[in-house]
């Protein structure tokens, strides 16, 4: 059973509408994001789409809340809708990572900086290990405080920065298909934030959980009563799956 599900945030045709839509970096995020799905369907990946209502641009008695043209979601695919700029802020989302047990979350979509990123750090927060393919989402540029334009490469290197190892491992949809998640508890080492090393695991509480190198799971394994942040982490990835969150 795969402990991963892949979020696409906000891919609503009122982005269509954006002066920049047209450009190349467009058609490049829609390709990533249709290869990501993809790849998450052959892998048997829980997928949701989460879509922002409001009272402007996401009018939900207009089109500008439906996928984007050729966005290639299937059409049972789970929509959920938010208010905010966390999905995680959408009515029934917990509640279904929940069910399909997942403790790794894949963040993708629209905008990287606003509704990606703050749902790549309340999933965090909540105790998930966090996916963050940087190709998978787009932006657009937009002024700066100081009255100049910021450009969309320069946010979203600015977003990974700050996202890297502190709340999520960002990645490339390359590097996810490459490198399938593990039937592991945890795809993510709980001291380094590194991605799991197939040949560093051990057995947690039923579970298997591991760790970025042998060093590690080898100190893990020979006393799990020492290593507390360790125990902390695992057991809320556990609480996680098994709805007592």
């Amino acid at each position: 059973m795969s402990h991963t599900a892949l979020l696409v945030i906000d891919a609503q045709r009122a982005f269509e509408h954006d002066p920049e839509w047209h450009e190349p970096a467009t058609a490049h995020w829609l390709d990533q994001q249709n290869r990501l799905i993809d790849g998450a369907l052959s892998r048997c990946w829980p997928i949701a789409a989460v879509l922002h209502h409001s009272r402007y641009h996401f009018d939900p008695d207009g089109e500008g809340v439906e996928p984007v043209n050729g966005l290639n979601l299937p059409a049972d695919t789970p929509r959920f809708i938010k208010h905010a700029h966390t999905a995680f802020s959408a009515a029934g989302l917990p509640d279904w990572l929940q069910s399909h047990r997942i403790s790794h979350v894949i963040v993708s979509g629209i905008r990287t900086e606003q509704c990606c990123e703050t749902t790549a750090r309340a999933a965090r927060d909540a105790g998930y290990d966090v996916d963050f393919p940087l190709d998978a989402t787009l932006t657009f540029s937009m002024p700066s405080h100081a009255g100049d334009t910021v450009s969309a490469d320069a946010i979203k290197a600015q977003t990974a920065t700050a996202l890297h190892r502190r709340f999520a491992t960002v990645s490339t949809v390359d590097d996810l298909l490459e490198r399938s998640p593990l039937a592991t508890l945890n795809q993510h080492c709980p001291r380094s934030g590194a991605r799991v090393d197939p040949d560093s695991v051990t057995d947690y509480r039923g579970h298997t959980v591991g760790f970025c190198n042998p060093g590690c799971r080898d100190g893990f394994r020979s006393d799990p009563n020492a290593c507390v942040a360790d125990r902390r982490h695992f057991d809320r990835l556990i609480a996680l799956q098994s709805g007592a969150l």
